[in-house]
């Protein structure tokens, strides 16, 4: 049976906890979870809870133990429609559509790597989506992003590290889906007329700084770049599939 979750913190998702995906959904619920066209669901068998939904504006993320009625999740995404589905790569094979899929690393650390970067604040937000848009194919719409990214930054669940020069932004990185236990790196981008200096490296040991003790993710789509966030630590733990739905 799969419920409409009003309020997640009145149920004992502990097993849960130490997946990546579900601590994105709980993120999304403790920061946007009041929002129009945001949904948490649980699936329940046997009274066990045995998977957690969202469904932010037809993302779907799935967090799910192996005992989940996966014939049913499907049959309840595909009525109630969506753009794409996160999961664990060893579910997506229960799920119909286009597949795209790669490795996630972690790492947790409890130094600090003193970087010189900055965390930006709200106002220096605008300065980073032109770099997005010349490094990164799929980026929202700006009105969107700046709205959902600053809204982030105040409510604690995204953070932004920066690196300047000559007083321009050239440099940024973001740790989103931020809780107490974990956040995920994500949208690394050097301006490319300042690329091969060290940028990219001082962003990333800020957010480490600033998310001390935590596990720490990134979902990797090029496995080109494996190596270079092995170099701070990072070691591969699991896979994540996209599935989107195509019409």
């Amino acid at each position: 049976m799969i419920k409409l979750a009003e309020d997640l913190t009145e149920y004992d998702l502990s097993f849960f906890e130490d997946d990546i995906f579900f601590q994105r959904i709980y993120s999304d619920f403790l920061t946007i979870g009041k929002f129009p066209k945001s949904f948490f669901y649980i699936c329940v068998v046997d009274n066990e809870i045995t998977a957690v939904i969202s469904k932010i504006c037809g993302v779907i993320t799935l967090s799910a133990k192996e005992n989940a009625d996966f014939e049913e999740i499907n049959e309840f995404v595909r009525v109630t429609g969506f753009s794409t589905i996160l999961c664990d790569f060893s579910f997506s094979c229960h799920f119909d559509g286009k597949k795209t899929s790669g490795k996630i690393m972690k790492i947790r650390t409890d130094k600090k790597f003193g970087s010189k970067a900055e965390i930006l604040r709200t106002d220096e937000l605008k300065e980073a989506y032109p770099i997005l848009k010349r490094v990164f194919r799929r980026v929202p719409d700006f009105p969107d992003w700046f709205v959902n990214t600053c809204y982030g930054v105040i409510h604690n669940s995204v953070i932004v590290s920066g690196v300047h020069y000559n007083k321009k932004l050239v440099s940024v990185a973001f740790a989103l889906f931020v809780t107490e236990r974990t956040a995920v790196i994500s949208a690394v981008a050097t301006h490319f007329e300042h690329r091969n200096r060290g940028y990219a490296m001082e962003i990333l040991k800020k957010l480490l700084d600033e998310n001390t003790g935590k596990e720490i993710y990134i979902f990797l789509e090029n496995p080109l770049i494996e190596e270079y966030y092995g170099k701070l630590g990072f070691i591969p733990c699991k896979m994540w599939s996209e599935i989107e739905n195509v019409l």
